[in-house]
């Protein structure tokens, strides 16, 4: 499995999904396994990628009416004590 936060391969991902569910439209989309504890040291450079990309993609979907919502699936979203 290749990890691709790109605006292409985000609505790539969509639109398969939409196709493969037969419909025109979905309540949420998650952008997923973003965070450090899924990519380790280079999980700034990932999180930029899908900052400036991924991220781009469900909030143009939103403001379509293709999508009711969309969010963030990570399992740490801060440093522990």
């Amino acid at each position: 499995m290749i990890d691709d936060y790109t605006a292409d391969a985000t609505l790539r991902s969509i639109e398969d999904n939409l196709t493969h569910l037969r419909t025109d439209r979905v309540d949420i989309v998650w952008v997923h396994d973003i965070a450090q504890d899924f990519h380790g040291d280079d999980w700034l450079h990932v999180y930029e990628t899908a900052r400036t990309g991924a991220f781009r993609v469900p909030q143009r979907l939103r403001d379509e009416g293709v999508i009711k919502a969309w969010g963030l699936g990570v399992n740490r979203v801060g440093r522990s004590s």
